[in-house]
């Protein structure tokens, strides 16, 4: 539930601070003016983080926020958030104003297992998926799986895909930024959605992710093109006009 009373939201804090280890802000940097990197380090035993997996963040007195871990090291006990800092939602504010040495609680991870058994991999995003971008990439190549990045990203952010070490994407960018009252009339125009293209990927597992109401089209679109709906693995990050997911 992402937004509580705060009374409610101080209980379930207490009640589940055996669940909720206290994490230390170790690094804090601007990899684009919307994307902030954030790197927490703790007992990440505690987590039983599992790449494609989401921590959640108290992020204000009445507020939480699920965030998808861009990198884990169980070595060095640290993990990296990939926080879209857009518009003045309480996430945004909240992950703009850590600093080091910050003390945060966080929740141990859940989440949908992505199954693991295609060849290829296609994950549809945006600037609030470039984490999950990050870390499954590194997950499906350690396994020697293709995979690739489908981003639809607001003017000047184009560089971003490089800057953060993706490999295999394609890119299309949004002709007006998202209005959060905004309806979806079409869906971003990826050369996988072509019909002569998409049958050499029938065995791909798609990843929608993100933005909820594109998600909804890129779904009816590949189902109409002939893939399996046991393929698709939907995880809505956010829908517009909604507060929280």
């Amino acid at each position: 539930m992402p937004n509580l009373p705060k009374w409610m939201a101080d209980l379930m804090e207490t009640a589940l601070g055996s669940k909720m280890p206290v994490f230390e802000v170790v690094g804090a940097d601007w990899i684009s003016p919307e994307i902030r990197s954030v790197v927490f380090k703790g007992d990440l035993q505690k987590l039983k983080l599992v790449p494609g997996y989401a921590v959640s963040f108290r992020v204000s007195p009445t507020a939480f926020r699920n965030y998808t871990p861009a990198y884990i090291d169980p070595q060095e006990n640290i993990f990296q958030i990939l926080a879209h800092i857009h518009g003045k939602g309480p996430g945004a504010g909240f992950f703009a104003g850590l600093s080091l040495g910050q003390q945060v609680p966080v929740s141990m991870a859940r989440g949908r297992r992505i199954q693991e058994a295609a060849a290829q991999y296609f994950l549809f995003g945006d600037e609030s998926t470039v984490g999950l971008a990050c870390i499954l990439q590194a997950h499906f190549q350690q396994l020697g799986k293709h995979f690739s990045t489908l981003l639809h990203l607001g003017q000047g952010q184009s560089e971003l895909p490089a800057a953060l070490g993706l490999g295999s994407y394609e890119l299309v960018q949004r002709e007006v930024d998202y209005d959060s009252h905004a309806t979806m009339t079409s869906t971003p125009g990826f050369t996988i959605l072509d019909a002569t293209v998409l049958p050499k990927w029938v065995d791909a597992q798609f990843i929608l992710a993100g933005n909820g109401l594109y998600i909804q089209r890129i779904k009816k679109e590949l189902l109409g093109l002939g893939i399996d709906r046991r393929r698709i693995h939907a995880e809505p990050f956010w829908v517009p006009g909604k507060s929280g997911l």
